[in-house]
């Protein structure tokens, strides 16, 4: 893993895969304070995310990224170069962010997207 930081601020997040003594002390003698889960087996520490709020957080975001592999197959984009494979990308941020809006203005939920599109 290879993580650039010039004293930007903020503090970087990571899933459960994160968790890992040298790698918290290698960011740390960077300055960088790495945020991740609990396990259920581990004591409370500085940095964990431990506040429901940070729970809701990190629980909206696995579910942006479960559709963005499951119903836009962001996984298997495959492109002939730089430009097509960013392209792809774009269009597939731009359709998720639209199905999002579609929802607000409808008063649904944002992420629930079954049932969005009805035939006529």
């Amino acid at each position: 893993m290879h993580l650039h930081h010039e004293g930007g601020g903020g503090r970087p997040v990571g899933d459960k895969g994160y968790i890992d003594q040298a790698l918290w002390e290698r960011l740390s003698q960077r300055g960088i304070k790495l945020k991740t889960p609990l396990r259920k087996n581990m004591a409370p520490r500085p940095g964990a995310e431990s506040s429901p709020n940070q729970r809701k957080t990190r629980k909206i975001v696995e579910t942006v990224i479960g559709q963005l592999q499951e119903r836009f197959g962001i996984v298997n984009v495959q492109a002939r170069d730089l430009w097509h494979l960013t392209s792809r990308f774009a269009r597939k941020f731009l359709s998720h962010t639209v199905a999002c809006y579609l929802n607000i203005k409808h008063e649904r939920p944002p992420l629930q997207f079954d049932g969005l599109v009805a035939a006529s």
